[in-house]
């Protein structure tokens, strides 16, 4: 069968009628085809390249022995899909120009690697694949398949590219521009530094002409190689043309630049030929001279300037021959030796046949062996510091030599050239230098401050005697270490920083600091200064710390006394203020609470709605009573009953009271000292301290808790630390209550004796407890202080001044010795207000007394006089224009037997220990009329006792 039959036997079939050209008349076996088709499977079998026929779905229709050969493959493969031979994932297949060919109707070529059946290594592969068309319809039958091995040509490929890419990589790298011109005269290339030379792109100088007028080059001249004569820089490429026998030269060409700046060139240019043996160009390297040859040129001209600066340099230099012979000087060097011309031209004509040192060169001494090795060997030597020794007034005390041998051709010493440096004023100045950190060190060394000096690492490079005293440590332990290992973490961080920050900006800095020490805890005020150099090239600072513990503890103790004061001002203000309203509110209280009893006693027994809401304003009456109490404790303006008590005493027999007001939850302690002495106080108001105070306590424990009540004896030279630094007795009672309640916070802590001022809920609290526990302190010249902190409970301390004497018990009022008929008793009444005054006066008239009644004070003694005898005088203790006892002192000077009662709310202006005028007794505001009807009862038939002095006042003034 021929092959275009097996083609559309094996494939689809083909139609039999061509509708382009008429049917072929011949037979199948046709003797023409058989011949065509022999030579085909001749030529097929000869080629040497690889050959396929593949059928419309690439199925292999034919193969031939090479290409068989190649991928190890035998007859059998004939007739099975090309994917089955080559994988459908490999590069062929990817792209397989068989698919392409029957796809277009075009030829299409891949070129892949791969690895033949007998050959070793990778080979490469190039496949053309042509469609095969049918003779008579034109359709595509087929594919045929021709397979190149092209692995020389690509590897010689390879190779010419890593040659043009080594070229091109040399050419970007090299220092000089490089230019590759054809036979023409037309640049084809040029790297990066010709550009940059040419102050022109790479696109833009390749295509230009070399002999361009843009260039801006002026005629050459010879450069390296005098042989190239005087050409044109363009002409330099038909030249090489033209002349085989041109030799590869230097020339350097002037060159105008666009700006109009003028460069010179440095061109090497050398002729290339082609595989032929032709010229097929020229390269040439292109450098730009203009600065080398000016620096040439500057040498030049500077050269007989240089041998001036020589001549006239501050250093001496000398040359000697090797056996020591002067050759030559400078003037420096023989006014540092202090020698005159005729001196320096003996030496120079003097004949040295071999080196002998002289009396002259005796300053050398030590170093004669190590200068002569130089002289007969060779070397260099430098002597840094030598004394001179010389007697010469003009010349040199201490130099500084350098030695320098100058071989000839055969390697020995030629001469020596020294170079003599005069160091005296440097010599003094180190010296003075040294005496200078002679008394530096005798100064630090001496000093109590802590001098110290650090780099920038933080390592001690210093520290002075009372600096290791400091850190109990010897100086030697200290210097080297980190100053992280002698103190906390923290504050090392913390300074580092501000080292650093010192460091870098170069500015002193100073600082007050805590710091620990062996001795314990010391405040430092530090002075720090930049150094430039502390140890080699480092940095760091220099640092001089005194120590102030002594100042900031004495300003603390002056900020906590100004706080003292302050707060102590603040209170006084808030007294004075509440003391002067609960005065005049006991006036509004005397008048109403008076006024409810009368109207009480008016009305009938029983239930009755009138009695009921009289009742009611009484008791309200009775609160605010009680809450100007409180306020007049507050404001140390309330009447104490002073007397000597025992403390113990009456906190033991006012515990009970206390357990029962607290709960059963909350357990009391007593720790009373048994040897605590007797103090001088009201014992009423006592109580209401622990009372206040105690209450307080039970409030901050809700879920119980206990309570501490302790005493104690405290002897001091002033008031404590920490309640104030005025002057007070020595001897002190100090009482402490203390709970393990909730504790008060650090913002309220500051607030608890204000008035008012509470942290509990609307309605259960006044915030008048501890202000009263303030005011009544203070009114008995104590001290109180506060400690809490939430979670910890609070500590009150209360510390109460007592007598130097020894104790002893207050003197009692003796029992009424003279008892007068009240009724007919006359009592003068001086009250400020009128409403007080008119309520007084209606209860002893309705109690029977003569009453005389006086809006005046100042006419109180006159009308003694006309009105008497008085037997009472009832006036306020304080009234504008004149006092209650002055008020008393006048009438007594009429009616010395009368006695006298005093009403106040408060005693403003008067000491609260003052004691009351002789025979007098005192009846505390506000009072209802059984109240004062006892008082003045009691007054009048209370005794007077020889001495007079203070008594208890009549009524109970709790």
């Amino acid at each position: 069968m021929s092959l275009r039959r097996r083609l559309s036997a094996e494939s689809e079939p083909l139609p039999e009628v061509d509708p382009l050209s008429p049917p072929d008349p011949r037979p199948a076996s046709d003797p023409g085809d058989l011949r065509v088709e022999t030579l085909f499977i001749n030529l097929f079998s000869s080629v040497p390249d690889g050959v396929c026929i593949l059928d419309k779905s690439l199925r292999i229709v034919r193969m031939n022995s090479v290409m068989k050969r190649w991928f190890g493959l035998t007859d059998q493969v004939e007739g099975r899909p090309c994917s089955d031979v080559f994988p459908a994932g490999s590069t062929p297949c990817l792209q397989c120009p068989s698919r392409k060919a029957l796809d277009t109707g075009e030829m299409h070529s891949i070129i892949f690697p791969t690895t033949f059946a007998d050959g070793d290594g990778e080979s490469w592969i190039e496949i053309f694949s042509y469609p095969i068309r049918e003779e008579s319809s034109g359709s595509i039958a087929g594919v045929i398949l021709h397979m190149l091995d092209v692995t020389e040509r690509i590897t010689a490929e390879r190779d010419l590219r890593k040659e043009r890419d080594l070229f091109a990589g040399i050419a970007e790298a090299s220092p000089s521009g490089i230019v590759r011109v054809s036979r023409e005269g037309v640049i084809t290339f040029a790297n990066r530094r010709a550009a940059e030379i040419l102050e022109r792109p790479v696109p833009e100088i390749i295509g230009m002409r070399f002999d361009s007028p843009d260039w801006g080059m002026e005629a050459a001249h010879p450069g390296a190689d005098e042989a190239a004569g005087r050409i044109s820089f363009g002409d330099l490429p038909v030249r090489m043309m033209e002349d085989r026998k041109m030799p590869v030269f230097n020339i350097l060409c002037p060159v105008t630049m666009k700006d109009g700046r003028r460069k010179t060139l440095s061109l090497n240019a050398a002729p290339l030929d082609d595989p032929n043996g032709r010229r097929d160009g020229l390269i040439s390297t292109v450098d730009d001279v203009t600065d080398t040859l000016d620096i040439r040129e500057s040498l030049l001209r500077n050269e007989q300037f240089n041998n001036a600066i020589l001549a006239e340099s501050p250093i001496g230099v000398s040359v000697r021959s090797s056996t020591g012979r002067l050759l030559s000087c400078n003037r420096a060097w023989q006014e540092i030796w202090g020698l005159s011309d005729e001196e320096v031209r003996i030496d120079m004509e003097t004949p040295r046949p071999f080196l002998q040192l002289d009396e002259s060169d005796r300053y050398l001494q030590d170093w004669i062996p190590r200068i002569r090795h130089v002289y007969e060997k060779g070397g260099s030597l430098h002597v840094p510091e030598m004394r001179t020794l010389s007697t010469r007034e003009d010349s040199a005390v201490w130099i500084s030599q350098r030695f320098y041998s100058i071989l000839d051709s055969k390697g020995a010493v030629d001469r020596v050239v020294i170079l003599t440096e005069d160091i005296s004023e440097q010599k003094a100045a180190q010296m003075a230098l040294k005496e200078s950190e002679e008394r530096y060190r005798t100064l630090t060394e001496a000093s109590h401050d802590l001098i110290f000096a650090l780099d920038c690492d933080g390592i001690v490079h210093f520290v002075n005697s009372a600096a290791a005293k400091a850190l109990d440590l010897p100086l030697e332990e200290i210097m080297g270490r980190n100053r992280s290992e002698l103190f906390d973490a923290a504050r090392s961080e913390k300074h580092t920083k501000v080292i650093d920050e010192i460091v870098s900006s170069k500015k002193s800095a100073y600082i007050e600091d805590e710091y620990t020490f062996p001795s314990g805890f010391r405040w430092l005020s530090i002075w720090l200064v930049p150094l430039e150099n502390v140890s080699g090239d480092k940095p760091g600072v220099f640092g001089v710390a005194r120590d102030i513990s002594d100042r900031v503890e004495a300003e603390r103790r002056e900020a906590s006394l100004r706080e003292q004061l302050n707060f102590s001002q603040r209170m006084e203000s808030i007294g004075r203020l509440a003391g002067g309203v609960a005065h005049d509110f006991n006036n509004l209280l005397t008048v109403i609470l008076g006024h409810i009893e009368l109207a009480l006693e008016c009305t009938p027994p029983g239930p009755h709605p009138v009695r009921a809401s009289l009742m009611e304003i009484r008791k309200a009456g009775d609160r605010a009573r009680d809450l100007t109490r409180q306020l007049l404790a507050f404001g140390r303006s309330q009447v104490l009953v002073m007397k000597e008590i025992d403390l113990n005493e009456v906190i033991r027999g006012f515990s009970s009271i206390v357990a029962r007001l607290i709960g059963e939850d909350v357990r009391i302690d007593l720790d009373l000292d048994p040897s605590l002495g007797r103090i001088k106080a009201d014992p009423g108001q006592i109580e209401q301290v622990v009372m206040n105070i105690v209450i307080n306590s039970r409030d901050a424990m809700p879920d119980g808790g206990s309570i501490r009540i302790a005493t104690r004896a405290v002897i001091r030279d002033s008031r404590p630390d920490d309640c104030g630094a005025a002057s007070g007795p020595e001897r002190w009672a100090e009482l402490t209550i203390s709970d393990t309640g909730t504790g008060i916070d650090e913002e309220a802590l500051p607030h608890v004796f204000e008035p008012f001022f509470t942290t509990k809920e609307t309605g259960k609290g006044t915030g008048l407890g501890l202000s009263t526990v303030y005011g009544i302190v203070n009114q008995h010249e104590g001290l109180i202080n506060v400690r809490s902190g939430p979670g910890e409970g609070t500590s009150f301390t209360i510390m109460l001044p007592m007598p130097g004497g020894a104790a002893g018990g207050g003197a009692e009022p003796g029992a009424p010795a003279n008892r007068r008929n009240g009724k007919a008793a006359s009592v003068m009444a001086v009250v400020e207000d009128p409403a007080v005054r008119g309520l007084v006066c209606g209860v002893l008239r309705r109690g029977g007394y003569r009453v005389v009644e006086v809006e005046d004070p100042r006419t109180a003694a006159v009308r003694a006089g006309s009105e008497g005898p008085v037997d009472l005088l009832i006036t306020d203790l304080v009234m504008n224009g004149m006092s209650g006892a002055d008020a008393a002192g006048g009438v007594k000077a009429v009616c010395p037997s009368a006695r006298v009662l005093f009403i106040s709310g408060l005693r403003a202006g008067t000491q609260a220990a003052d004691p009351l005028p002789e025979s007098s007794s005192f009846l505390k505001k506000p009072f209802t009329a059984t109240r004062l009807l006892e008082a003045v009862r009691k007054s009048l038939d209370r005794d007077e006792r020889p001495g007079g002095g203070t008594h208890a006042p009549a009524g109970g003034l709790r």
